[in-house]
């Protein structure tokens, strides 16, 4: 399995490059907790001594690099959140398919 040797965030991306010179990324919506976090908690990691997974202790994450194989892409035009940016949905409209307890 590849290593990944370097890390850095670009343009609303996380990107490695592996010792394989293969570049891989996924958008910040993936990882929450980076997305969320400052440029400088994001700068403050480690890549484990296996080279397959890096940490951020300041907000504790962990990602393994075969996060970065994943290939879909999330689907930010989809019907369900055109509705919520537009406001159409609300959380408790949900309950109507739910039934009550």
């Amino acid at each position: 399995m590849a290593k990944i040797e370097k890390l850095w965030f670009e343009d609303g991306r996380i990107y490695i490059c592996t010792d394989e010179k293969q570049v891989l990324s996924r958008p910040l919506e993936a990882f929450p907790s980076l997305k969320d976090a400052t440029e400088q908690e994001r700068q403050d990691f480690k890549i484990d001594r296996f080279g397959d997974a890096v940490r951020w202790d300041g907000i504790d994450e962990d990602i393994h690099i075969s996060s970065f194989y994943e290939t879909v892409e999330p689907d930010y035009d989809n019907e369900i959140a055109e509705a919520h940016r537009n406001a159409d949905i609300h959380i408790h409209d949900l309950s109507m398919l739910t039934g009550y307890c």
